[in-house]
């Protein structure tokens, strides 16, 4: 019961930080001046949710970070109640800007923060100055682009293509010559008497 009530005081004090009331948001501050308003700022990848009653749990990896990220992985909790004046939620392997604030030493975003896909996030990026810090991210592994020297696909689709000629030309050989058994060779010898 203790536990219930801490989390909704929680949920409340975000509430109160985070700029809106009764249920609704205010309009969204500039870029600039959420920037300034938030603790953290960052670009990140979502990696894990952890979802709670009250609360749920993301953690991302950094790609780059305004200010109050100094790790290439960080959580950042968001109340469990989705919507208008509430939490938000993120999908895995997405790109997100993520606004923060710190609440109790632990990093909260919810809905009526500037956080927001990194496709939608535009206004965002061309009004922010640099990030401060980027983060060597590693690649993920994978295939490499079709054509790319280095590229394992690209030697493997020519030698496709080769089998698939040289299988149809059998194909279309071997047709012909049952279509018409008694034609003459194409490469037959030829008698110069």
């Amino acid at each position: 019961m203790c536990a219930v009530l801490r989390s909704h005081l929680c949920i409340l004090l975000f509430v109160a930080n985070s700029s809106f009331a009764y249920g609704e948001c205010k309009a969204f501050p500039p870029p600039r001046e959420a920037l300034k308003a938030s603790e953290a700022v960052f670009v990140g990848r979502a990696l894990k949710v952890q979802e709670g009653k009250t609360e749920n749990r993301f953690e991302f990896e950094v790609h780059y970070a305004w200010k109050g990220v100094n790790a290439p992985k960080v959580f950042v909790s968001s109340s469990a109640m989705i919507g208008c004046g509430g939490g938000t939620t993120f999908s895995q392997g997405h790109l997100y800007l993520v606004y923060a604030i710190n609440h109790n030493g632990s990093l909260w975003t919810g809905s009526c923060s500037r956080t927001t896909s990194l496709d939608w996030a535009g206004e965002d990026l061309a009004a922010l100055d640099r990030p401060a810090t980027a983060f060597n991210i590693e690649p993920e592994p994978g295939p490499k682009e079709d054509g790319d020297v280095d590229s394992p696909a690209a030697p493997l689709g020519f030698l496709v293509f080769l089998v698939m000629t040289f299988a149809i030309g059998v194909g279309v050989g071997w047709l012909f010559a049952h279509r018409y058994p008694n034609s003459r060779p194409i490469f037959a010898e030829v008698n110069h008497e």
